[in-house]
């Protein structure tokens, strides 16, 4: 039987820390440039396109696209798109900012008029790709780096790091997205590699979202076995792996003000074990985080080629675009939005995410994420993982300082 590729959903169609406040444009340059790449982009100018498209009662029209270069990841192109119904665009938007899966296909514009109906919003989409080829031959599952040996056996998910210039550039240019249009709320939704993508730009950069949806998403490491998953994963490291990762980046992804993880138990491409060890932790932070499981009956009910999949990781279509996915996830989503507090038309600061977990010089597959020894550890509380207890008074001092984040916000 062929294996199934992580992150393909059917669908109908250098390190610096990140700045404590969202950025601003550079005066006179346009926000789907960074600051830093606005002297150099006058080369070319971006393609518009020439009219608005109309599906059902949404019309949608795409705005702007450019390209996100680094040094050490390939480029990674972007589109960002209008989306409203009769009688919204006069409203104040939202931005949604949507991850692909690793089948690393665009998304079609009548799938996001189909959010944008059960979101019932004025919806900007900034529509990334994922970076291509990198600085010595990294390849890239978002802000996932790995090379060839860290990728051995299709593992770079676990012995993989995370790219701090490309998660930094990607949330930079969210963040002046959403200053630019004056959105009222920013989210970050994604589908298999689209939802590691989002539990990554959580753990990051935390202050440029006020909502995540991560769906049939993944951490870095995982708790499964050859018997749970259509990979073969090395255990215990594999586990350890997801541990660290958890524990140092739990506590930044509290404060996205609401986080829905959806996922379904039987999916044996992203392990439910891992993104249920993930919740948990979220939770026991006092984090606003929801666990929506898929029915069993719904995991394979998307097609591929013509046929059904059997490996539990074929919900695209059921979670985001079905008429089911209205009682499921979007009743609970724009009820999300009337909840979290409106952005202010100006940047406000924020606290700073985490510094990436740094590796131990041992083999690939023994290396271990390892907490920084130059910033006190993060005692999150990993159900199953070998830091059973909390510190209590370090989970006091997270919530002292989520509610400072709230209280600036509002």
């Amino acid at each position: 039987e062929e294996r199934p590729q992580r992150g393909a959903a059917a669908s109908s169609s250098s390190s610096s820390r990140p700045p404590t406040a969202r950025p601003r444009p550079v005066s006179g340059a346009p926000y789907w440039q960074l600051p830093e790449q606005a002297a150099s982009a006058s080369s070319s100018a971006p393609a518009v396109a020439a009219e608005p498209t109309v599906f059902g009662q949404s019309t949608i029209d795409l705005i702007r696209q450019g390209k996100l270069s680094g040094q050490t990841y390939g480029g990674s192109t972007y589109k960002l798109y209008e989306a409203w119904a009769a009688g919204q665009r006069k409203d104040r938007p939202i931005l949604a900012l949507w991850l692909h899966g690793a089948d690393m296909g665009d998304i079609g514009r009548e799938d996001l008029c189909r959010m944008q109906q059960r979101l019932q919003r004025h919806t900007y989409f900034l529509v990334p790709m994922n970076p291509k080829l990198g600085a010595n031959g990294l390849k890239f599952h978002w802000g996932c780096g790995f090379d060839k040996a860290q990728n051995k056996n299709d593992l770079g998910f676990v012995f993989g790091d995370l790219h701090v210039p490309f998660l930094k550039d990607l949330s930079d240019l969210t963040a002046c997205a959403a200053d630019e249009v004056s959105a009222t709320h920013v989210l970050a939704m994604g589908y298999s590699m689209g939802g590691f993508g989002v539990f990554q730009l959580a753990g990051y950069a935390p202050h440029v979202f006020d909502v995540a949806v991560a769906v049939a998403g993944y951490g870095l490491g995982t708790m499964a076995t050859a018997e749970t998953s259509a990979y073969n994963p090395p255990q215990p490291q594999a586990r350890q792996v997801l541990v660290e990762y958890i524990k140092h980046y739990a506590a930044s992804m509290v404060l996205v003000p609401r986080f829905f993880v959806v996922h379904a138990r039987k999916d044996t491409v992203s392990h439910f074990q891992d993104v249920e060890l993930m919740y948990r932790a979220m939770r026991s932070l006092a984090g606003k985080a929801e666990l929506l499981e898929v029915p069993e009956d719904k995991a394979d009910s998307d097609k591929k080629r013509g046929r059904r999949t059997k490996c539990g990781h074929s919900y695209f279509n059921f979670t985001l675009l079905a008429e089911e996915s209205e009682e499921f996830l979007y009743r609970r989503l724009r009820a999300a939005l009337t909840q979290v507090p409106p952005r202010g038309h100006d940047s406000l600061p924020n606290p700073s995410p985490p510094a990436p977990v740094a590796r131990s010089p041992v083999r690939r597959h023994s290396a271990l994420r390892q907490p920084r020894r130059d910033s006190p550890a993060v005692a999150t509380p990993v159900p199953g993982g070998d830091s059973a207890g909390c510190d209590r008074n370090l989970g006091d001092a997270r919530m002292r300082e989520r509610s400072r984040s709230r209280s600036a916000r509002r």
